[in-house]
C-alpha cells in the first residue's frame, strides 16, 4: 500500500506485484466546505477494501466557499466549473457530473453526491454490481448517510 498526501491517485493492491484497476469517483458539488472533507475520507478509505487505484474528482460548481481548496488538501483532483480564469460551464448537478466524468481517467467511473459519506464496503459493492452486470452502462449501491 502506498499514501501520498495531496495524490490525485492513491495505490494500494493486496497483491504487491499486481495491477490495480483505476476506478474514478466523480463528486459534483457546490458550497460543501462543511462535509466535502468527511466525504473525501469516506472514498479514499474505500480503496484498499476495493484493491483498486483511486482517483477522485470533485467537480465545483462555483462554490463561493473554502470547498476546492478543502477537497484539493484532502488529495482529490478539482475541476473548477465557474470562477475566476474559467468560463461560465456549470449551473447545475448536471453539469457538474458531466464535466467530472469526462475529466476522469479511471473505468468505471462511480457517482456520488457531496453531502453523502459513503459506508465501509460501498465502493466494493458498487463494483461488484458493475462486474455482475458489466454489460449495463450503470450500476449502483447506497451510499450510505447524507450530511446534516
Amino acid at each position: 500500500m502506498r499514501y501520498r498526501d495531496r495524490n490525485v491517485i492513491r495505490e494500494t493492491s493486496a497483491l504487491p506485484h499486481a495491477p490495480a484497476r483505476l476506478v474514478s469517483v466523480v463528486i459534483p458539488t457546490k458550497n460543501a466546505a462543511g462535509h466535502i472533507a468527511r466525504t473525501l475520507a469516506a472514498v479514499f478509505d474505500q480503496a484498499p477494501a476495493a484493491g483498486v487505484k483511486l482517483e477522485v474528482v470533485v467537480a465545483d460548481d462555483g462554490s463561493t466557499d473554502d470547498t476546492a481548496v478543502i477537497a484539493c488538501g484532502a488529495g482529490a483532483r478539482v475541476i473548477l466549473l465557474s470562477g475566476p480564469g474559467t468560463q461560465a460551464l456549470g449551473g447545475s448537478p448536471a453539469a457538474a457530473r458531466s464535466r467530472g466524468a469526462a475529466a476522469a481517467l479511471g473505468d468505471p467511473v462511480v457517482f456520488l453526491d457531496s453531502d453523502h459519506t459513503p459506508a465501509p464496503g460501498w465502493l466494493q459493492a458498487v463494483l461488484a454490481d458493475y462486474e455482475a452486470a458489466h454489460d449495463a452502462g450503470a450500476a449502483g449501491s447506497p451510499p450510505g448517510p447524507r450530511a446534516p
